[in-house]
């Protein structure tokens, strides 16, 4: 089973990141504009971890719809994630509604992505929330989720992204949590 496991955090200067990036012989991509709508079944803040939960997520992009499910694993940057994609976003919303989802929140962003030592690296510009950069390692299911981030985050350190940057909730919580005033733990 593959597993995403993933760091982030909040960057000042994306200019800066992806000369850095470019010097380390990475292409990057053109910009990506992602217009996600996120569902999930659970009642109530959406701001805390739920272990096992499956968030759901519409994402349109490129001219494309995608569907995708996360399931949490040990923290909200560690998932079990299922991805496909789908010709009707308003279909695909109407059978996650039937099957007891909510539209928990929407996320705007404009991506760039590109790739390093078999990690998937993306620098966001997230509507709302400012700029960011996630790295990505898709592993199997035995991984020590906790490893792999530090390891990852010292990717980040290299580029000069300090570890009081770091983010450990998802756009979509920093989102909720933005658009319903709720102070997130550190």
């Amino acid at each position: 089973m593959k597993k995403e496991i993933e760091v982030k955090a909040k960057i000042k200067s994306p200019k800066d990141i992806v000369a850095k990036l470019k010097k380390l012989g990475c292409k990057m991509s053109k910009p990506i504009i992602q217009d996600d709508t996120i569902f999930a079944r659970y009642h109530g803040s959406s701001t805390r971890h739920h272990s096992g939960e499956n968030i759901l997520r519409i994402r349109r992009a490129n001219n494309k719809i995608l569907f995708t499910v996360k399931q949490s694993q040990k923290n909200e940057l560690d998932c079990i994630e299922h991805e496909i994609s789908v010709d009707d976003a308003e279909k695909t919303r109407s059978i996650i509604e039937m099957l007891g989802y909510k539209e928990k929140v929407r996320v705007r962003k404009t991506r760039i992505k590109t790739r390093y030592n078999g990690w998937e690296i993306c620098v966001d510009e997230v509507k709302g929330l400012g700029n960011f950069m996630e790295v990505e390692e898709i592993t199997n299911g035995e991984t020590d989720s906790k490893k792999v981030q530090e390891k990852l985050f010292g990717f980040l350190e290299t580029l000069g992204v300090k570890r009081a940057d770091q983010v450990l909730n998802g756009y979509d919580t920093l989102m909720y949590a933005k658009n319903h005033k709720i102070k997130l733990a550190s």
